[in-house]
């Protein structure tokens, strides 16, 4: 048998695509909004002439029987004394800007003029030829030298130092940069002044302890006197007058030192346990007891 031929069919023409219309708001259906009539403005009637309209508080601004003045344009003050308005002053001519002149050192004295004994009262005044010095009156010897007050005395600046409130004779002009220390002077290249008394630098690393020298590497000062530093024990500290180690110990007041103990503490120069116990004004009191200011 022969296979029938299937016919195929043509598909319809399908119509072109087109874009959607876009909306539009209102839409044509609703009724557009009608305007709202409004009533024109009612302006008050203008008042009439020279007479003024009441202020914002309602005030009435015009006088009884005073009628109001006409405008007139700005006049120059005139009378009989004045026919006619003053002139204006002249116009002031401002000088001219001098370069700066170059001024010659000024020349410091000491004491200043303000501070110099001679412009105080000394006791309720002094005379030429004497020098009031913390209230004493002190004689100027005559001759050409330059007094000045040291305490209540005087000293000659040319050839004296006031040090400590003595007088005390400059050094010679070649000699090193002296210091006061104390009430005399010293040269601090090869001394130390300890306790205002000039003590001997024997090394660089010398310092005071008190009146006296010591060396911090080797010697440690406690107190007042120097103690040698024991060697291996670089924790070693002063506690008053004594030394301690502070890895072991703690230093409560007055150079007490006490072992370090978790459960106790210092009390001024006494311990305590803090657990138990309180501390009233370096006193150990049980915890019960009222602590009341001595």
């Amino acid at each position: 048998m022969q296979a029938s031929k299937t016919e195929t069919k043509p598909a319809p023409p399908q119509p072109p695509k087109t874009r959607p219309a876009p909306l539009v708001w209102p839409p044509a259906t609703l009724a557009k909004p009608q305007p709202i009539p409004m009533s024109p403005p009612v302006r008050p009637p203008p008042p009439p002439n020279n007479v003024l309209p009441p202020n914002d508080n309602g005030l009435d601004l015009n006088m009884p029987n005073m009628p109001m003045a006409p405008y007139q344009p700005y006049q120059p003050y005139t009378n009989q004394y004045y026919p006619q308005a003053p002139p204006p002053p002249p116009r002031q001519q401002m000088p001219m800007q001098m370069a700066p002149q170059r001024m010659a050192p000024q020349q410091h004295y000491w004491p200043p003029p303000g501070m110099r004994p001679q412009s105080r009262e000394c006791s309720g005044g002094y005379v030429p030829g004497q020098l009031c010095c913390d209230g004493i009156v002190n004689p100027i010897p005559p001759g050409p030298q330059q007094w000045a007050c040291c305490h209540k005395g005087m000293y000659d600046m040319a050839t004296q130092v006031c040090c400590g409130d003595i007088p005390v004779p400059k050094p010679p002009k070649n000699s090193p940069p002296m210091m006061c220390c104390g009430s005399s002077l010293y040269d601090p290249m090869s001394h130390l002044c300890c306790d205002k008394f000039p003590v001997p630098n024997l090394s660089r690393n010398m310092k005071c302890c008190r009146k006296q020298t010591y060396d911090p590497v080797h010697q440690m000062c406690c107190g007042e006197g120097v103690r040698a530093r024991p060697p291996g024990q670089p924790h070693m500290s002063c506690c008053g007058k004594h030394m301690f180690n502070s890895l072991t110990h703690v230093c409560c007041d007055e150079g007490n030192a006490i072992p370090k103990n978790p459960t106790v503490s210092c009390c001024g120069k006494n311990q305590y346990q803090p657990a138990f116990q309180q501390c009233c004004f370096g006193d150990a009191l049980p915890k019960d007891v009222m602590c009341m200011a001595k």
